[in-house]
């Protein structure tokens, strides 16, 4: 699983973001187009592959002081407390139970 800064290699198809549909409706390409985005890749997961890592020192701080927070959360909080920590104090709301969510 590649991990925040690894660079990956993966085998994908290309398309263009489909239109509105219905006149009037939402057009996710025209959307997507304001945001800079023009092409949708489609990629196979068996097929991703970490090809190199870029590193930048003060992100790689960051990331190590938020990475050590999350395991102290998990390591002294029951989990469904500990995930709701971690999505107030950190953001990251992977590990809170749908039902709390």
């Amino acid at each position: 699983m590649p991990k925040r800064g690894d660079v990956v290699s993966v085998l994908a198809e290309l398309s263009l973001p489909e239109s509105a549909k219905n006149i009037g409706g939402f057009d996710y390409a025209s959307y997507l187009k304001t945001e800079g985005v023009f092409f949708q890749a489609t990629g196979q997961s068996d097929t991703l592959q970490v090809t190199g890592h870029v590193s930048h020192p003060v992100f790689d701080i960051i990331y190590g002081v938020r990475e050590k927070c999350a395991s102290i959360f998990d390591s002294m909080f029951p989990e469904q407390v500990g995930g709701v920590l971690k999505a107030y104090i950190l953001g990251d709301d992977t590990d809170m139970d749908d039902e709390t969510n």
